[in-house]
């Protein structure tokens, strides 16, 4: 992200300047610092770019059942900056543009999401990303998994009693996509086990 990186690159360089602190130090810095900058940065393109479409109330909604979900669950995360962001952008117009005209929001698609979300949280939640395992403390993993699952079934329960409600549908989207993030991570661990098997052989 352009203007984070600038700041960001003005911080670490007054607390190199202030002499007290190692380069392993300044490395945790700057990580805090990205994923605070960026995820701000980029948030405040994405309203732009839903208020000039129109819908700046349900971007803010997916976005919120997102966080409740994702904060607990964990989910991948893109190498590129703009990989990320296009990632996520594309995330956020699916459950507000595509899906809703695609799968209507009924018992049966409510109960097939419900049933593929709790089953990757089962197996894959929290899914941490390599560069912050080191920082994560993994004696909450338990805790984190059994919350997602929790804050999912909540969501669940309030999409079906409210599944006529436009907001409804967004919200199954949302958690379906997440899931899917951690689908994907499930398919990349299994890929990465199979080719390590096929050396050893």
């Amino acid at each position: 992200m352009p203007i984070s990186n600038f700041i960001i690159k003005r911080l670490l360089r007054s607390i190199r300047n202030l002499d007290e602190y190692s380069e392993e130090d300044i490395d945790v810095a700057r990580y805090g610092f990205e994923a605070l900058l960026w995820e701000i940065e980029k948030n405040v393109y994405f309203f732009v770019i839903f208020f000039i479409l129109g819908y700046p109330s349900e971007w803010l909604f997916s976005l919120f059942v997102i966080a409740s979900v994702r904060f607990f669950a964990g989910g991948a995360h893109v190498k590129s900056v703009w990989g990320c962001f296009f990632l996520t952008l594309l995330s956020l117009l699916a459950p507000i543009f595509a899906f809703p005209l695609i799968i209507p929001t009924n018992p049966i698609s409510i109960a097939l999401v419900g049933l593929f979300s709790l089953l990757m949280l089962v197996l894959m939640a929290p899914l941490i990303p390599e560069n912050r395992r080191k920082l994560v403390d993994a004696s909450k993993h338990p805790v984190k998994k059994r919350t997602a699952i929790c804050i999912t079934v909540m969501w669940l329960g309030i999409i079906f009693y409210y599944q006529s409600h436009p907001l409804a549908t967004i919200a199954l989207w949302t958690i379906f996509l997440q899931n899917v993030q951690l689908f994907a991570a499930l398919l990349n661990e299994k890929g990465i086990k199979k080719r390590g098997k096929e050396l050893k052989i």
